[in-house]
């Protein structure tokens, strides 16, 4: 998370580098609610261009650059028969997956966001625009692409880690100008998201990741002033954390999720760069280790778990955004391409409803975007 409030995009600008951004870009696990959220690096930076919980703020985060990528690092969009743009893989094994453009927008721009589930619809919890960080809650209908804000955060927040906790939602971390200490509840009753601060972390962190396993809700990665914090928080009543262990690679920025025991963090970024590391955190032991390696660096890409297969789409690869989709196969450690997403997107949110993974917004390097893919 950036340590400055991003400002609104100039032409062809440059997103800073994350963390908890606010000055310029570039935090699913089901039960009913799936979601990753991005964090922030250095707490807060914008696209140059287009760009309750437990509360205390706290923690100062420091930005840093990433360069701009190119308009050729998307790829083009095929249409397919119901109007949405189609991009599949040709992958040789048997699984792949199929990612499409849905014709439905965001009314802003928006990146590190907290993306969660209600029911069948998707919930955007906060994030970061070209206006700077927002606290609104969103409301989207995949099956009728109705949309409407049904809330707003205690505390506006970006690049806050975000899980699914006791029929609501625990917001963690995160920042605004600096990253913060902060947890908030989103509770949804009927057409109405109510927010609540209810506890603090032990420290500022923002640009990391909450998932919901093993009957604990476990914060991964990120920290504060562009420095990783390795520490890896469980919490049980989501308001007293305590340290379940360690990564072997601390990161910010990293893709997480949860798959048959044990919590995933693919890439992310270190105090030396970005990595290609991948680790595998044991649920029972808190140990975490080094099980593989990815093709090439990546940050700020997102994971999530979909028909049983581990995925990561997209991110950061030399500070240019990417389209690949990745399989993770836990056993070797090993990733596979099984598709590609129809615009190239690091940032972005994920809920998975079903058999569908929904990834909504996030940047390019030099922009913000409204999009919202489905992901098959």
């Amino acid at each position: 998370m950036r340590s400055s409030e991003r400002r609104p995009p100039v032409a062809r600008g440059v997103l800073a580098r994350r963390g908890v951004r606010g000055a310029a870009p570039g935090l699913g696990i089901t039960l009913a609610f799936a979601v990753v959220a991005l964090a922030v690096a250095a707490c807060g930076s914008t696209p140059s261009t287009p760009s309750a919980s437990l509360g205390t703020l706290a923690g100062p985060n420091s930005p840093s650059a990433v360069p701009p990528p190119s308009a050729s690092a998307a790829i083009a969009a095929s249409t397919d028969p119901a109007g949405s743009s189609a991009a599949t893989s040709s992958s040789s094994t048997a699984w792949t997956a199929t990612a499409s453009l849905l014709r439905v927008r965001l009314p802003t721009a928006l990146s590190r966001a907290v993306v969660a589930t209600d029911g069948g619809t998707v919930l955007v919890i906060g994030g970061l625009s070209a206006s700077g960080t927002t606290g609104a809650i969103l409301r989207i209908d995949p099956a009728t692409r109705a949309m409407s804000r049904v809330g707003q955060l205690s505390a506006p927040v970006h690049d806050a880690a975000g899980a699914p906790f006791n029929g609501s939602w625990l917001v963690i971390g995160g920042g605004r100008t600096v990253a913060v200490a902060s947890v908030q509840r989103v509770a949804i009753g009927g057409s109405r998201a109510v927010s609540a601060l209810v506890g603090s972390l032990p420290a500022a962190r923002a640009d990391g990741a909450a998932v919901a396993a093993g009957g604990r809700v476990l914060v991964v990665g990120g920290g504060r002033a562009g420095v990783p914090d390795g520490t890896v928080l469980a919490t049980g009543d989501g308001v007293h954390f305590a340290r379940l262990g360690r990564l072997a690679v601390p990161v910010r920025y990293g893709a997480v999720a949860a798959l048959d025991g044990a919590v995933y963090v693919v890439g992310g970024s270190t105090t030396g760069g970005d990595t290609n590391a991948i680790q595998r955190i044991d649920l029972a032991t808190g140990i975490a280790r080094l099980i593989g390696r990815l093709p090439q660096a990546v940050s700020q890409a997102t994971a999530f778990v979909l028909d049983g297969h581990l995925l990561i789409a997209g991110g950061m690869h030399a500070g240019r955004p990417t389209t690949a989709i990745l399989a993770l196969d836990p056993a070797s450690g090993r990733t596979r391409t099984v598709g590609r997403l129809p615009e190239a997107v690091a940032d972005a949110g994920v809920a998975v409803i079903g058999g569908t993974a929904y990834l909504v917004g996030g940047e390019t390097g030099t922009a913000y975007l409204a999009s919202v893919i489905a992901v098959r």
